[in-house]
């Protein structure tokens, strides 16, 4: 007689994603520059920017960084589907890294801003401590739509922006495009060619 066991593909999932994060902790920790950090991996199942977005904010989380992969749109050639979405729906600072990137010492920080208000200086805090740490220089990045100009309101916060910036090296650069991904994307491919 032959005895059937049942096994659940959830259960399966579970298994291979909690396998699959322990290879790469182990992987990660390796990495000169991970001394002195620590890490911790979690499995979850469920909407990724739900769970994200969840998590964060139960841990009290600083900044997420998320790893790109796959891209059918301009929005996703830039940062993924799944990142994407998590950019839309999470309330803290995320950094994208595309599928394959190899680590360089970050030189130069884009940060796409609309000037509305921001809702504490910690939304900063975390590229500013990168920035600092690594001597990296911070462009502050608005997209008008076409003729637009910055009222008063958004004038303050980005001088509100500049001085929790004092000590970094940072610019601001203006781009009027209707579209906001479209007018960060233009940005990019003219000054990656510069870089």
């Amino acid at each position: 007689s032959t005895s059937e066991v049942m096994v659940s593909i959830d259960d399966v999932l579970e298994k291979n994603a909690k396998e699959g994060l322990e290879k790469e902790l182990k992987e990660i920790q390796k990495l000169p520059e991970a001394e002195g950090l620590k890490f911790e991996s979690k499995s979850f199942h469920g909407e990724t920017s739900s769970v994200i977005n969840q998590l964060s904010e139960k841990e009290n989380v600083d900044i997420i960084v998320m790893g790109t992969q796959g891209a059918s749109g301009l929005e996703e050639v830039l940062v993924g589907s799944v990142t994407s979405s998590t950019v839309k729906k999470v309330n803290k600072p995320i950094i994208a890294i595309p599928s394959g990137a190899a680590y360089k010492q970050p030189k130069r920080i884009i940060f796409a801003a609309d000037f509305k208000k921001l809702k504490n200086e910690k939304e900063l805090s975390a590229m500013r401590d990168i920035a600092l740490k690594f001597g990296a220089s911070i462009t502050i990045l608005n997209v008008l739509d076409e003729g637009e100009v910055t009222d008063v309101d958004e004038a303050f916060e980005g001088l509100k922006i500049n001085k929790y910036l004092e000590g970094v090296n940072n610019n601001y650069e203006f781009v009027e495009n209707d579209d906001v991904e479209e007018g960060i994307s233009e940005f990019l491919s003219k000054r990656m060619q510069k870089w």
